[in-house]
């Protein structure tokens, strides 16, 4: 699969990313197991958002067990101000460590 880096960060990842808008649908135990046969698949991009419902959440689950640092992860926010988008993102993070369940 060919690689791509993502702007200036010279993070470099497969080209084929995956979108969790549609894992909001699924129960969470098919979403992790989902977005480990996409991570199996060769994926390491991973676009979620504040706006999905929980998949965050999921995405947190699914990459829990060491594999967080082996993927990059995106966010989206609505944040109009950048103490909002501050605060959306310390969320995120806690989210995805699973301190948090949204």
């Amino acid at each position: 699969m060919n690689t791509v880096t993502l702007g200036r960060t010279g993070l470099q990842v497969p080209q084929n990313g995956f979108g969790a808008l549609p894992i909001q649908r699924i129960p969470k135990a098919d979403a992790v197991r989902l977005l480990r046969r996409a991570f199996d698949g060769g994926m390491r991009y991973f676009d979620t958002a504040r706006a999905y419902s929980d998949s965050e959440e999921k995405v947190g689950e699914a990459f829990a067990d060491g594999l967080r640092d082996e993927i990059v992860l995106a966010t989206k926010t609505m944040a109009k101000t950048p103490e909002l988008l501050r605060a959306n993102l310390a969320d995120y993070r806690r989210v995805l460590a699973g301190d948090v369940k949204v």
